[in-house]
């Protein structure tokens, strides 16, 4: 991965790599080296691509399955868990207050050859308020001109506003998210579950059928927790990943596993 042109190697060194280094997560991307004079970034190998390539791959493609919707549960609560840890980063990451990713989606989320999830685009969330059209607000809110394009349907409502990133627009992304990998839909999976929620057959049929025979009463919990985070009003969305959002996931995630334990038992 190519890293940031503007940096001087040094700079590269303690903007980027250090700074990576010191953010060790089980479900975050791994940094392997570097190579400083074409600042470039090297990451493990991921075998199983993004979360977005492994959804697209059941459409219309023999001999390949969509990614299992239990699978998908249990890598929902994963990301959670990396989305939380960058929340609630320590000065010890060389960054003061949280971390803000600012593109939290299925294609930044990356498989291994046991489809555990890993966060990538780390390096470029550290970069984001060192950039020169950034400028530090409050800790964990910064101010930075972000490219849209085919990713505007994860940028919170308020950033139109006031060029404002902070935990909520992080919440948000992670509500689009969770709500994409329920349906296999990657643009207009919000109006889809809004439109399905609150009718039994409707929403079965906008749940993903290449992801198999979905537990009915899970995904809906899943859809009304994405719902809440993609609230088009920050004031209505959970305050923090680890209030609401992060123990949802994790408990759907463990239920999905007893389940498979007992079957497999």
């Amino acid at each position: 991965m190519m890293g940031p042109r503007f940096l001087h190697p040094s700079e590269f060194r303690t903007k980027v790599i250090d700074r990576l280094k010191a953010l060790r997560h089980p479900y975050l991307l791994t940094l392997l080296g570097a190579c400083y004079e074409e600042k470039c970034l090297v990451y493990e190998h991921m075998e199983n691509g993004s979360v977005k390539d492994c959804i697209t791959c059941g459409e219309g493609q023999q001999g390949r399955r969509g990614l299992p919707w239990y699978v998908r549960f249990r890598v929902m609560a994963e990301v959670a868990r990396a989305v939380c840890f960058l929340h609630s980063s320590s000065p010890a990451t060389g960054h003061r207050g949280p971390i803000i990713h600012r593109a939290i989606k299925p294609a930044n989320i990356f498989l291994n050859e046991s489809f555990a999830a890993k966060l990538g685009e780390v390096d470029q969330a550290l970069l984001a308020s060192d950039r020169t059209r950034g400028v530090q607000r409050r800790a964990g809110e910064t101010s930075v001109r972000l490219v849209l394009g085919s990713s505007s349907q994860y940028i919170a409502p308020e950033y139109f506003q006031c060029g404002v990133l902070n935990e909520q627009t992080d919440i948000y992304a992670l509500g689009i998210t969770l709500l994409e990998m329920l349906t296999g839909k990657f643009w207009n999976a919000l109006r889809i579950v809004e439109d399905a929620i609150e009718d039994e057959a409707a929403f079965k049929n906008a749940l993903d059928p290449n992801a198999g025979c979905w537990d009915i009463a899970l995904a809906r919990e899943i859809a009304n927790l994405g719902l809440s985070c993609a609230s088009f009003s920050k004031r209505c969305r959970p305050n923090k990943v680890s209030d609401w959002i992060l123990p949802v996931l994790e408990e759907v995630a463990q239920k999905v596993a007893l389940t498979d334990s007992l079957e497999d038992a």
